[in-house]
């Protein structure tokens, strides 16, 4: 790998140089645009033999316009979510596109995440570190940065957290994807359902997302998994008289206050061996049951997962430096510089050719 590693780091120097250049060079293009303007005019009534010259020399501009079309929409619609986008787009254009050739991302799918950052409430001061650390949780995971950044957010938001633990949060994650059988995607579009009444009821993240580890990996499905969880957290707060008594008879008190201050690894130790008639009368919500009862078999797997989950920094960054210097990793670093080298090109052409027409 060693020498695709080189390549890398050729590649991303070399397309930081080009852009760098291109940029400085940018009134040399517009020199060079208005007079190809000029020329186009005086050209008008040259022969139609050279229409398919023009047709040639058309196609890489079409498409540096084209580019430069599609990440202006994309980023448009990302301004939509700023209540003073002049403040801030120009930052979020320049860091989306470096973060393109960094990542190997499209941009399309940074200004998908970044919308989604902005839209959960996370301050645009801090939208672009986060945005940083869910690019790096989708290369980790798997995934995409908006599907990252959507799963990120929810966990931030449920839990009342800063954005400053959102790299925490995808440390968490990723370890709930690498310890349970649930992906990203399956994270996002599920944990939702439950991460705000657990963190109302003090069920800690670290705990809630060992739980979703325990029961996906011996085979139930995430959404399964989530309103399980959901319903052994709804029987402690709506304790019936019968499931109270029941559970009091195992030195378990069944309310808010006693799952927070026990805590679930400590619920589910009272509750090992517990055959399931027992289980019954005291969660008589069958879904509880369904959540519950795999786990209990398997409490030492469950506080392994609690203790990883304990144990998580740096897992996003180990994950993600795995990627770095694969082939595929290179060749979208490659293919993100050039598209950005056609962007700026674009948007030179797009800006002189606005220019004309108003003239």
């Amino acid at each position: 790998m060693g020498n695709i590693g080189d390549l890398y780091v050729n590649i991303h120097a070399n397309a930081r140089g080009l852009v760098s250049g291109l940029a400085h060079s940018q009134k040399k293009l517009r020199k060079f645009s208005r007079s190809a303007a000029r020329m186009g005019r005086q050209m008008q009534t040259i022969s139609r033999g050279m229409i398919g010259l023009g047709a040639a020399f058309a196609v890489p501009v079409t498409l540096a316009v084209r580019e430069f079309a599609k990440f202006e929409k994309s980023m448009a619609n990302v301004a939509t979510m700023l209540d003073e986008p002049q403040k801030h787009m120009r930052t979020f254009n320049s860091a989306v596109s470096d973060m393109a050739v960094e990542f190997g991302e499209t941009t399309d799918a940074l200004a998908g995440g970044l919308y989604d950052i902005l839209s959960a409430s996370v301050a645009p001061s801090k939208a672009l570190d986060v945005l940083a650390v869910a690019t790096k949780a989708a290369k980790a995971g798997m995934t995409d940065t908006k599907t990252a950044a959507d799963v990120i957010t929810t966990a931030l938001n449920s839990y009342g957290l800063e954005a400053s633990e959102a790299g925490h949060v995808s440390d968490l994650l990723f370890t709930t994807v690498k310890r349970g059988k649930i992906t990203f995607e399956e994270l996002a579009g599920s944990l939702g359902n439950v991460s705000t009444i657990a963190s109302i009821a003090g069920v800690e993240i670290e705990e809630l997302l060992a739980t979703v580890a325990s029961l996906t990996r011996v085979g139930i499905k995430s959404d399964v998994a989530m309103t399980a969880i959901k319903g052994v957290i709804k029987s402690f707060a709506t304790a019936t008289d019968a499931s109270f008594v029941a559970a009091k008879e195992l030195n378990l008190t069944l309310s808010a206050t006693s799952l927070e201050s026990e805590g679930l690894l400590r619920v589910m130790q009272k509750l090992s061996g517990v055959n399931l008639d027992e289980l019954a009368k005291i969660f008589p919500n069958i879904r509880a049951i369904t959540g519950l009862a795999p786990v209990l078999k398997k409490v030492s797997g469950f506080s392994a997962d609690l203790d990883a989950m304990n144990n998580v920094l740096g897992a996003t960054n180990r994950a993600f430096s795995q990627f770095v210097g694969t082939v595929d990793y290179v060749m979208n670093v490659a293919g993100e510089a050039i598209k950005r080298l056609g962007r700026t090109l674009g948007e030179v052409l797009v800006g002189e050719t606005m220019e004309f027409a108003e003239t």
